[in-house]
């Protein structure tokens, strides 16, 4: 059967809380919403929560779904772009491409 966790190697579980915690910080900050965003920001919150907490116990994700998040004109990058930290996500989006 498919589970949709994967373990993440040791190595690189640290810089992936790294991307997250950052994202998340950048979504808390984000004050205006997008009609183009499937996720709302605090969903994006809520999933990015969730899977931070997921790696500090098990060191498992679910990739597929924070990689679905990741996605060019998915919700993160439509809110990143809508509050102005666009750019930042890009080089965030690259960093957890390299990761998984």
């Amino acid at each position: 059967m498919f589970s949709s966790k994967k373990h993440i190697k040791v190595e690189n579980r640290k810089e992936l809380l790294r991307i997250l915690l950052e994202l998340k910080g950048h979504l808390k900050s984000s004050r205006d919403e997008t009609i183009w965003a499937h996720y709302s920001a605090s969903e994006c919150i809520d999933i990015i929560e969730k899977n931070i907490q997921s790696l500090r116990t098990s060191e498992k994700a679910q990739i597929k779904k924070l990689s679905n998040l990741f996605l060019p004109t998915a919700s993160l990058q439509e809110i990143a772009l809508d509050n102005s930290w666009g750019d930042e996500f890009l080089k965030l989006a690259a960093e957890f491409d390299s990761l998984i």
